[in-house]
């Protein structure tokens, strides 16, 4: 009975800290569970692109005859990626709306009723979005589904899924629920920007990992961000605006839906490219432009050849035991936009480079390069034989 007390007057103490840390990150949880979706965002984009954009604006930073305060430098460094970052891509989500509605002035006044909580407006610019995306199924009658379908996407872009949530956000904040979480997502992407060096410095420094094991894990980190965004996703881009340009000047195809169809199918290994050109070819054949049709196929695959050379010398140089990310990559995406919208383009990748992390620091404490550190002598050490 003594030995019963004595032990759960050693454990007890254990037991509450534990039970009190849980409750408390329970609540935080529950706390975050309203605004989880524009936090993920942040997190996210700060994975797949720290690397390739705070990285080199806080170096250059660095390197100007400035003095600098390391924290001051990181804080303006972490402020321009994240305007850059997301004014890029706000800059091209206006030149997709701006082609989609026919015109950059209805598509200021879109993203101004958006942004005042203007539901006539809102719902306008959803409707014509969803009129423009019944073409892509005209393109490609293949395709699965309607452009019924993309209503909720359209929806969910604008801030307009969830009309009662955005009322009560209007009501009280003044402001569209697109653009608080746009806020919010940028306000995380910069505090991951600013503080995510000395979280993963800290995070690294918890594992049982030697310098050199956790320098081995930075720089894989920056190679698979390298693969995944600079790689694949570039790659991608590439093939699709090509593809839109030749669509629209040999056969006068719409280049932006083009575009789209291309910069999807761009993730899919060897048959991304036919799945582009050959849907309007044959609809230029069935109409007896022959030659069109020819030209459209040639020219397409051709420059998606040049791409693929390209950026496969790029991989090879680079990282060539990356490659299998590709199609891990595409199937993450596609997954992404079935069960989370179009946040599955930012989440999906960024669940890549997650996974592919855990499985380098696995590998690092538990492979044969662990062993074969654990077996060499340290520097300095005396050996035998």
């Amino acid at each position: 009975m003594d030995r019963i007390q004595e032990a759960i007057r050693e454990i007890g103490p254990h037991l509450l800290v534990l039970i009190l840390a849980i409750a408390a990150l329970v609540g935080l949880l529950t706390v975050l569970v309203p605004v989880q979706a524009p936090i993920v965002d942040g997190i996210a984009l700060a994975v797949l692109t720290h690397a390739l954009v705070f990285v080199p604006i806080d170096r250059a930073l660095r390197r100007m005859p400035v003095p600098w305060r390391p924290d001051r430098r990181r804080a303006v460094a972490a402020g321009l990626a994240t305007v850059v970052l997301v004014g890029g891509i706000a800059a091209l989500i206006l030149m997709v709306l701006g082609a989609a509605l026919g015109g950059f002035d209805v598509t200021l006044a879109m993203v101004w009723g958006v942004a005042t909580g203007d539901l006539i407006r809102t719902q306008t610019a959803i409707d014509q979005l969803t009129v423009r995306a019944a073409t892509l199924w005209e393109l490609y009658p293949t395709l699965p589904g309607s452009a019924a379908d993309l209503r909720p996407l359209f929806a969910e872009l604008l801030g307009a899924g969830r009309p009662g949530v955005d009322l009560m956000r209007w009501v009280v904040g003044g402001t569209g629920g697109m653009i608080a979480e746009v806020a919010l997502a940028s306000a995380t992407l910069f505090y991951l920007y600013q503080r995510g060096g000395r979280l993963a410095h800290r995070l690294l420094a918890a594992l049982p990992l030697d310098i050199h094991a956790r320098n081995e894990v930075r720089r894989r980190l920056r190679v698979t961000t390298g693969v995944i965004v600079a790689g694949a996703l570039a790659k991608a881009v590439a093939l699709g605006v090509s593809a839109g340009l030749l669509a629209w000047v040999i056969g006068g195809f719409d280049p932006i839906l083009v575009a789209v169809v291309g910069v999807l199918t761009g993730l899919l290994p060897l048959l991304g490219p036919m799945t582009v050109w050959l849907p309007l070819a044959s609809l230029l054949a069935s109409q007896g432009y022959w030659l069109e049709a020819g030209c459209l196929a040639v020219a397409t695959q051709s420059a998606a050849w040049l791409i693929n050379v390209g950026l496969d010398r790029w991989h090879q140089a680079y990282a060539a035991d990356r490659l299998w990310l590709n199609f891990i990559l595409f199937l993450a995406v596609v997954g992404g936009l079935a069960s989370g919208g179009l946040r599955g383009l930012i989440l999906g990748p960024a669940a890549v480079v997650a996974a592919a992390m855990a499985l380098d620091l696995l590998g690092s404490l538990y492979g044969a390069r662990s062993v074969r550190r654990a077996k060499e002598p340290a520097p300095g050490a005396p050996t035998t034989g």
